[in-house]
């Protein structure tokens, strides 16, 4: 017997009328009274006299209401247990990952999990190298998506791919392929610190020319656009000014995106503690991400 007929057999013995039932229960009346008309031929016996104000319920109704209550509150208290049960059951991932990284490659990589886990949730954030590695001291990430910034035995690093960086500069500066550092000298250059990015000082610092720097917190899709207005210029990874999108789409404001002469990149990995490398849902979820890497890679400038 179908357990829904039983509910609705209640909702119209608490209603009184297959008018109000309806409305309680999302059927329309005729499918209530389809319904009750089924119920009853099923257990043999009238349950509901229908009257010119509604239905009141038979003797065998009564006699049946207590029980059919029982039944039905039984069956509520199953569902909450297996409910209980199910979520018990759910495994999660917790990933920790730069925004750049989350952006081109993460979206994919969960859609190829979940054909493959759809069991498993994935819960993301999104941080600066820094915090991805506190999460994962603290056990708060399975696993991060970064750029390879710290050495430490406890981790395993998974390399994904080569960053390069590039240099963002006005329309119309006619630069060389690739960059020569030498044509950077002299000019005004934003140096942000979104993201706490390392790289970009360091890299400057180490090559002999001078430079005016612009310490700027904004983050790389306004860099990016600013430039393009013919504002300064700045040094930036490939991926990053791939995926801040919404430059200002007319020719004359596009930056020129040129290599930089040294071939400088930046490490791409995943990396998560060495316990956990074999762990085999994490290794399904390393796979997914190696895939979207693979089909859809960094845009050479």
């Amino acid at each position: 017997m179908d357990i829904n007929k039983f509910q609705i057999f209640l909702a119209v013995a608490d209603a009184g009328s297959f008018g109000k039932a309806s409305e309680k229960t999302g059927y329309t009346q005729a499918g209530i009274s389809y319904v009750i008309k089924t119920l009853e031929d099923e257990v043999g016996v009238r349950l509901f006299s229908r009257t010119s104000t509604g239905v009141r319920l038979t003797d065998s109704g009564r006699v049946l209401l207590p029980e059919v209550r029982r039944v039905v509150g039984a069956y509520g208290s199953f569902e909450s247990a297996l409910l209980a049960q199910k979520v018990a059951n759910v495994q999660t991932i917790h990933v920790g990952t730069v925004d750049t990284m989350a952006i081109k490659w993460l979206p994919r990589a969960i859609q190829l999990f979940n054909e493959r886990f759809p069991d498993v949730l994935v819960d993301c954030n999104t941080g600066d190298p820094f915090e991805i590695k506190e999460w994962m001291e603290r056990g708060e990430a399975d696993l991060g998506l970064t750029e390879r910034g710290w050495e430490d035995v406890r981790y395993r690093w998974i390399h994904l791919a080569h960053d390069p960086y590039v240099a963002i500069l006005p329309p119309g500066s006619n630069c060389p392929r690739p960059c020569p550092y030498s044509f950077l000298n002299g000019r005004q250059m934003y140096i942000s610190d979104y993201g706490r990015e390392r790289n970009v000082p360091v890299l400057i610092q180490n090559k002999d020319f001078q430079i005016f720097p612009l310490n700027d917190k904004l983050c790389n899709r306004s860099l990016a656009n600013i430039i393009g207005h013919g504002k300064a210029s700045t040094i930036m990874p490939s991926l990053a000014y791939e995926v801040c999108g919404m430059h200002d789409d007319r020719p004359e404001f596009q930056p020129e995106v040129v290599p930089l002469e040294s071939g400088i990149t930046r490490d791409l990995n995943i990396v998560l503690r060495e316990e956990n490398v074999t762990k085999p849902i994490l290794r399904g979820f390393i796979n997914c991400i190696k895939e979207a890497v693979a089909e859809n890679p960094i845009r050479q400038y």
